[in-house]
Order: structure tokens, then sequence, then C-alpha cells
């Protein structure tokens, strides 16, 4: 795999320090996300069992957890990293399933 690839301004870079053969994704969001919505969301989704081992941080402006295997990192502005990836695909498909999880977090900007 190259050391960068784009696909809907996803970046494969380095490969995880413990497994070389997984990656970590960096990308940004459709928008910038309320943290106080963004958190709450996340506690109901660590409740029903869709995520895991949650940390979210409203004054860091940051969330982490675990899904399907990969370690989530999503940040106020809407950046998001993922850690142990596949590959490009595996990216892509995880973060149009965390935008619809998260939806209702983000920020409207449909006024502007």
């Amino acid at each position: 795999m190259a050391d960068k690839k784009k696909s809907r301004d996803i970046k494969i870079v380095k490969p995880c320090v413990d497994e070389p053969d997984r990656f970590i994704a960096e990308s940004r969001l459709k928008s910038s996300v309320v943290m106080e919505k963004l958190c709450a969301v996340l506690e109901k989704k660590t409740k029903e069992g869709t995520i895991s081992n949650l940390k979210c941080s409203i004054k860091l402006g940051v969330a982490k957890f675990e899904f399907g295997g990969k370690t989530v990192f999503i940040y106020k502005n809407g950046k998001i990293d993922i850690r142990r990836i596949i590959d490009l695909s595996d990216a892509t498909s995880i973060i149009s399933f965390l935008e619809e999880m998260i939806k209702t977090a983000f920020i409207d900007t449909s006024f502007c």
C-alpha cells in the first residue's frame, strides 16, 4: 500500500507500530461537531454495545473509542483518525457509518 492514498479526502498514513499490516486513516467528517451532543450520542452507543472504551472530553474537544476492532478519534473541528484500518475501502465504510451514527452532533450549517 502506498504511503498516502486519497479518496473522499482520506489519507492513509504510516502503519500501526504494533500491527504493521494495519494503517492509520486521517480524514474530515462532513462538518464540525457539538461536543456535548457527540459525547451524549457516543455514551448511548456505548450502552447499546455499538462502541466501547469511550473517553470523551468536552473541554479538550476530542472523543476516543473502540469500534469494530478499530480505535477512533473524533475531534470537535471534524477531524477523524482511525487506527488499525486494513485499507482505503475499510476507512471509507467506517467513516460513512460513523457519520450516520453521529449525525445529530453535527453543527448545522444549512443557514449559512
